[in-house]
């Protein structure tokens, strides 16, 4: 396969940025954050920036493929390396690994890992085919670029085996199991599913060979002789300065000419900028006022279980003849309570993206503001549900209404969503855009609200 990214531009924008290492670590391995290596891959492929939505992805390149950015630090000796592809900390304690042995353990890790694959590149729109891992190993004083696919685990080929995938006729102590195109570990404590990544030295020619990164040593002591790059460059001198100051030519962070077609200081800043606070979700998340998005549940959290005959069971409720697809996504009272006017008035119509990149007619409906809905009604619904069962087609999805057999908890536990984020948005042809959220993103949005 070929690079997904332009190389050129992605070097010039590492290396100033590793260059800083110093300032960090004395050790010879250059520092690159995570979340620049996930920004730089933005800037250098044309990429849309979806880590925030805590999916599969951290990106979606151009021509809709999904792509998740990693970087480690490798040997040069080594032959491979594992590393964490998915975490279950949530699984885990709403008790879906209890009793497992250690093979059940990674099965079911990896059944998870699949499903959530699976739905998360169908609430994109996008073909898991065609997903890629985009790898940024650093090695002493360097680094190589790595893409490979990001494929489903072949579950019915698993057996155990070494970590080199050499087959083995019973579990090692340490569980390995491959599915003979790649091999993966299941840690218990750490409730974490690792992949082994190989490690080429040196990288093939089609992902652009070794990318030599030297260190500046003396970075500290510039910044105190001369105050350093505490600043955005402005002037051509400034911008000479900095690019002395980083310890490397003027000329590769800063070309004079075509200044707006190259990726120079200005851009490296920008990859390495922090996003915003409020979409990016930790376990103590925090909210803007006004606040730009609210998370809804798709179950009752009074309960919690998914409403047997409301919510995105509706379709199940009786009292007249129902059809699949009428449902609605569940806004608690106390939403409206803290964050009045976020959402238009009662039947109100207002355009809303879905994270597939749908635009849908939607409103807030029924008594009490209680729940959004899309108008025809099942176009919301038909995309939530092929995101909850992305194994089973639309038409097989449906039998559950002659079947009487709603959803349950359980369901969204095993693709790994169980909220929506619902955001405003200003100068497109939409107002709201909805994307899922994460196991547990409704209760920690709860808390963070009740401490404004």
């Amino acid at each position: 396969m070929s690079l997904s990214c332009d190389f050129d531009k992605y070097v010039r924008l590492l290396k100033p940025v590793a260059s800083l290492s110093h300032l960090f670590s004395d050790n010879d391995t250059p520092y690159v954050s995570p979340k620049f290596v996930e920004r730089l891959y933005m800037m250098s492929a044309g990429a849309r920036d979806t880590a925030g939505d805590n999916s599969s992805f951290d990106a979606i390149a151009p021509v809709l493929v999904g792509v998740g950015v990693k970087t480690f630090v490798a040997a040069r000796s080594a032959r491979h390396k594992f590393e964490k592809i998915a975490e279950f900390t949530a699984d885990a304690n709403a008790g879906v690994f209890d009793g497992l042995d250690s093979e059940q353990l990674l099965r079911k890790a990896i059944e998870l890992r699949n499903a959530r694959l699976s739905s998360d590149a169908i609430a994109y729109g996008i073909n898991v085919s065609n997903a890629i891992y985009h790898c940024l190993i650093r090695l002493e004083g360097a680094a190589m670029i790595h893409e490979e696919p990001m494929s489903l685990v072949n579950v019915s080929m698993l057996h155990p085996s070494d970590a080199d995938g050499k087959p083995l006729a019973v579990l090692s102590e340490k569980p390995v199991m491959s599915d003979g195109r790649n091999v993966y570990s299941f840690n218990k404590s750490k409730r974490v599913l690792y992949k082994r990544f190989p490690v080429v030295v040196p990288p093939p020619p089609e992902f652009g060979g070794m990318i030599q990164l030297p260190i500046n040593r003396r970075i500290l002591d510039q910044l105190l002789e001369g105050g350093g790059p505490g600043f955005i460059p402005s002037s051509d001198a400034e911008k000479h300065e900095l690019a002395s100051t980083l310890g490397l030519g003027a000329e590769v962070v800063y070309q004079q000419s075509h200044v707006e077609s190259e990726y120079c200081v200005e851009d490296a800043a920008q990859a390495l900028a922090s996003p915003e606070v409020g979409g990016d979700f930790t376990d103590e998340m925090i909210i803007n006022k006004p606040a730009n998005f609210v998370i809804l549940p798709l179950y009752s959290p009074r309960e919690n279980e998914v409403a047997e005959k409301s919510g995105i069971n509706q379709w199940n409720a009786g009292g007249r003849v129902r059809t699949f697809g009428e449902a609605y996504i569940p806004v608690p009272a106390w939403i409206h309570s803290v964050f009045p006017g976020f959402f238009p008035n009662r039947d109100r119509s207002f355009r809303l993206r879905l994270q597939d990149g749908t635009v849908v007619s939607a409103k807030i409906c029924q008594q009490g503001s209680k729940a959004l809905m899309s108008d025809p009604n099942d176009v919301l619904c038909r995309w939530l549900y092929t995101a909850i069962e992305p194994e089973l087609s639309y038409d097989q999805i449906k039998r559950r209404l002659p079947e009487s057999r709603p959803y349950t908890y359980k369901d969204l536990i095993k693709v790994g969503k169980d909220c929506v984020k619902v955001s405003k948005v200003s100068g497109k042809g939409h107002q709201y855009e909805l994307t899922f959220c994460k196991l547990g993103d409704y209760v920690r949005f709860e808390q963070a609200a009740a401490r404004i």
